[in-house]
């Protein structure tokens, strides 16, 4: 699945694309400004460490993670290596 083009009136946001974490996360790096922030929601627990590791692999930087009961939101910034 690909992200859909961003939105010209709001280039540094998107929501709910199509697909899971993981499978969206490899292609988030190409849609961000250095310094971007990536917020995943809807993230049962025990799967926070299949988006952990998608994000690793794709550049990003774990900056907060909020958990409610069973439910988790992890969230990225991406800062390109030089």
């Amino acid at each position: 699945r690909v992200i859909p083009p961003l939105d010209p009136e709001k280039p540094e946001t998107f929501s709910r694309p199509p697909g899971t974490p993981k499978e969206i996360t490899p292609q988030v790096p190409f849609h961000l400004r250095e310094g971007g922030v990536y917020i995943t929601s809807g993230i049962l627990r025990e799967r926070e460490d299949l988006v952990r590791e998608a994000a690793r692999k794709a550049g990003l930087t774990e900056i907060e993670t909020n958990r409610m009961g069973e439910w988790s939101c992890i969230v990225f910034s991406y800062l390109p290596k030089q």
